[in-house]
C-alpha cells in the first residue's frame, strides 16, 4: 500500500500505523503508571519530541535524506510510537549500517519529491545534529494540494523495496557492495513518477437504491 503513494491506499496504511502505535503506547503508559512511575504516550498529533530521532538514538535505524528513520527490515515504512518514562530501563545504542553514505549516493527521494522538499545537497547542522534539512512547508503544501498524504519519498526509497538483507549487512564495511547494490536497483527500477489513483478505484459503488453510481 505504501508503494501506491500518493494515492489513498498509502494514506490508509499510514493512518492505520499511527492508530496502532497510539493504542500500544496508551497500553504501555497505563501499565507503567500502574507500577508507580510516570509515563507519557507520544502519538500522532501529540508529540513532545521528534520520533525518528528517538528511534535513531534507540538503535532502530538511521535517519535518511528524506528525514525519516530507515530500518534494516522495513526501510522507512515504519510508524513510530514513543513512551517516555522515569522507569529505569536498559538502553540500546545507536547503530550504523551505511545509510548516510548510501543516501549521499542515491538521492532518489530528493529527485522524485513532487514538492521539492528534500535537499539534493549536503547535510546541515540542525540543533547540534548533522542531518539533511527538509523544507516542511513545501512538503505540507503538497499534501494540501493532493488532499491526502504524499508518501512518494517512502515509495521511491530503495529500502522500501526489500533489498537483499545479506548485502545490506555488508554495506557499512564495503563501499563497493553499496555502489553495486544501488547500481543494480537503479537498473531494475526507473526513477519513480507519481502514481495516480486507478480510474476504477471507486467504480461500481452503489448508493442505497442500487441504481446509480456514487
Amino acid at each position: 500500500m505504501i508503494l501506491r503513494a500518493p494515492g489513498i491506499p498509502e494514506s490508509l496504511a499510514a493512518v492505520k500505523g499511527y492508530v496502532d502505535g497510539a493504542m500500544i503506547g496508551m497500553i504501555l503508559s497505563y501499565y507503567i503508571r500502574s507500577l508507580g512511575y510516570d509515563a507519557r504516550n507520544h502519538m500522532d498529533g501529540n508529540y513532545l519530541l521528534i520520533a525518528p530521532l528517538v528511534g535513531r538514538d534507540g538503535g532502530l535505524g538511521e535517519i535518511g535524506r528524506h528525514g525519516l528513520l530507515i530500518t534494516k527490515p522495513y526501510g522507512p515504512r515504519v510508524r513510530l510510537g514513543v513512551v517516555t518514562t522515569d522507569l529505569h530501563l536498559v538502553t540500546d545504542e545507536p547503530i550504523t549500517f551505511g545509510i548516510q553514505e548510501f543516501c549521499n549516493l542515491c538521492k532518489r527521494c530528493a529527485l522524485s519529491c513532487p514538492g521539492k522538499a528534500i535537499p539534493k545537497g549536503d547535510k546541515e547542522l540542525i540543533d547540534g545534529d548533522m542531518r539533511w534539512k527538509i523544507t516542511d512547508t513545501a512538503c505540507y503544501e503538497r499534501w494540501r494540494m493532493l488532499g491526502t498524504d504524499c508518501g512518494v519519498c517512502l515509495a521511491s526509497c530503495p529500502f522500501s523495496n526489500e533489498l537483499d538483507p545479506s548485502l545490506v549487512d555488508q554495506m557499512a564495511a564495503s563501499p563497493e557492495v553499496m555502489r553495486n547494490l544501488l547500481r543494480d536497483f537503479n537498473q531494475q527500477n526507473q526513477q519513480r513518477p507519481m502514481v495516480k489513483e486507478p480510474v476504477n478505484w471507486f467504480v461500481n459503488l452503489k448508493n442505497k437504491k442500487g441504481d446509480e453510481d456514487v
